[in-house]
């Protein structure tokens, strides 16, 4: 999809012509913010679409017993949906720092945990490496966008854009 194309499905859901200058930009920056609501739900419904926002990064560098995360990842239940492994050996997350601290290096396994905008590991043997493979689901581009996608990110900008109109409906079935 593009962004013209976005706006011209909301034109046509809301049955009116945005020609101002304003409201463009304003369905633009919306439809950032449902991009991740995309995600969001179908991560949430288990989809099978879900599937389309995997990513896999191989032979990833990392140095300082850190990593950073990367931009485009979804970190809405990061902890069950993202998988690390240094060459072949699987990682092992924990909940937070102060226990990445606390495990004990003599278990011969790989831990890493999320502290804000870093993978904190603890390797058994090295500090850095260029052998880090993580695959994780990420938030969508507009482009990403594909018919199978369409109608659920069109629903979900306009929810955005008309936040009462649900409501509104909730009120009047009651």
């Amino acid at each position: 999809m593009t962004n013209q194309e976005l706006i011209q499905y909301v034109e046509q859901r809301l049955n009116t012509q945005t020609d101002t200058v304003f409201v463009r930009p304003v369905i633009l920056a919306v439809a950032t913010l449902a991009l991740t609501d995309l995600a969001r739900v179908l991560i949430d419904t288990d989809s099978e679409l879900s599937g389309k926002l995997i990513v896999s990064l191989t032979n990833q560098s990392w140095s300082n017993s850190s990593f950073a995360v990367p931009a485009n990842m979804l970190l809405h239940k990061q902890i069950e949906t993202t998988k690390m492994y240094f060459g072949t050996t699987p990682a092992y997350q924990v909940k937070d720092r102060d226990k990445l601290d606390l495990t004990p290096s003599t278990l011969g396994n790989i831990y890493y945990a999320l502290y804000g905008k870093t993978f904190y590991i603890d390797h058994t043997s090295t500090t850095s490496g260029s052998d880090l493979n993580i695959s994780y689901y990420k938030v969508p581009t507009i482009s990403d966008i594909d018919a199978e996608l369409t109608n659920l990110f069109i629903d979900l900008v306009i929810a955005r854009l008309v936040p009462s109109s649900g409501q509104q409906e909730n009120v009047k079935q009651k």
